[in-house]
């Protein structure tokens, strides 16, 4: 048992002796004073008030935990609280605090020292975490390796990178004529609609057919027309036609022109009239053999030196040629009729007139022939 007293002389004290027991109950009738009482359960003196450091508790919250407020004065408040496992408390300033801070919530990043697994973060659904180490997820079209996020572009997918900024890029496209084929009117292309302000796919197809096909002159008049430019665009007339299948070109009307040059064969089926001069080949010809050529129209025959002999084309594949044939002379024997060698004209097996050649022997004779088609005939002559 043990008492509180005060210490110091009180009027009317006695010793632990002087008291009176009454039923073995001690009963102080006035204030005593003592230095110390003395606990027999324990065989120690027992401390006093004056050496007690707290007399008063105030705000007794169950599971509070007591705050001095001084004056050997108490309190405990319900935001101060221990329930044999957590502490509650709104605000602690801590200087160090060691062990698992997993249920932490709402700590500033800038108050934090040291590294952060990243399993511990709220990643959101870009960041992802890898082996506690805190990474972009990458997603169609990002591609994240050691130099940080980018664009990953794919094999000819015609983008490219210029100067840092995503480009289109034609040459990282395959070849339209790769495994021999080659544009379609299904293939897709694109077109930037300056009305829309969008990028739009269209086909080539309906490129051609809505804009290039109605600005771009189209064909006039029947199959094979000839084309010639009109008033806006191209025309074409049933009397102007070219016909591929036996290279025939057909004017139903009137051909002008300065200069016109037949190479091989000029046929006129009708009424010819001709306003002015009439130029043919003529050639001069010494060789001892010669063959007549296609172009051969008058061919003059100098046989001073030696006998000539000329061969003429066949009759059935020149039906209706006229060739001039004359014997000249030149130099010493040009004013002679007689003396000079003889010109011999034959065929191929055909006839000219009735027989197999023609002799000319007086100088400045000549001789006009004409094919039928089966043999030559003299249509007209001049000396022997």
């Amino acid at each position: 048992m043990a008492y509180n007293v005060l210490k110091g002389a009180v009027e009317g004290s006695v010793d632990q002796h002087a008291d009176q027991e009454i039923n073995g109950i001690k009963v102080f009738k006035n204030t005593i004073s003592a230095s110390a009482f003395w606990d027999t359960d324990d065989d120690m003196p027992c401390i006093t008030e004056n050496n007690v450091g707290i007399t008063k508790i105030s705000n007794q919250t169950p599971g509070g935990l007591l705050v001095y407020r001084g004056d050997k004065t108490a309190s405990s408040h319900h935001s101060l609280n221990f329930n044999d496992e957590i502490l509650t408390v709104h605000y602690a300033h801590i200087h160090h605090l060691s062990g698992n801070g997993a249920g932490l919530t709402g700590v500033p990043a800038n108050k934090l020292s040291g590294k952060l697994p990243a399993s511990f973060l709220d990643l959101g659904p870009s960041l992802k975490s890898h082996k506690d180490f805190l990474k972009i997820k990458t997603y169609n079209g990002l591609i994240s390796n050691e130099n940080g996020l980018s664009v990953n572009l794919g094999s000819q997918s015609g983008l490219g990178f210029k100067n840092g900024k995503l480009t289109i890029d034609a040459l990282n496209t395959a070849n339209i004529q790769s495994n021999g084929q080659n544009m379609r009117d299904s293939d897709i292309i694109l077109i930037y609609d300056m009305r829309d302000k969008k990028i739009k796919h269209t086909t080539f197809k309906n490129v051609y057919d809505s804009y290039i096909n109605t600005r771009v002159p189209n064909a006039k008049g029947s199959k094979n027309c000839v084309q010639y430019r009109g008033q806006r665009s191209f025309e074409g007339n049933n009397d102007f036609i070219y016909e591929p299948e036996n290279q025939t070109l057909s004017v139903k009307g009137k051909m002008r022109s300065n200069t016109n040059e037949v190479n091989t064969k000029l046929e006129v089926n009708g009424a010819t009239q001709i306003n002015g001069a009439i130029y043919k080949s003529v050639k001069i010809i010494t060789d001892p053999e010669y063959s007549f050529t296609d172009s051969d129209n008058t061919v003059l025959f100098e046989t001073s030196k030696n006998k000539i002999t000329a061969t003429l084309p066949v009759a059935s594949e020149n039906y209706g040629r006229v060739i001039t044939i004359k014997k000249i002379a030149v130099d010493e024997n040009k004013y002679k009729v007689k003396g000079s060698y003889n010109l011999i004209i034959k065929t191929e097996g055909e006839s000219i007139d009735f027989s197999k050649d023609l002799t000319i022997t007086s100088n400045y004779s000549s001789r006009v022939l004409q094919s039928d088609g089966t043999k030559w005939w003299i249509i007209n002559r001049s000396g022997t």
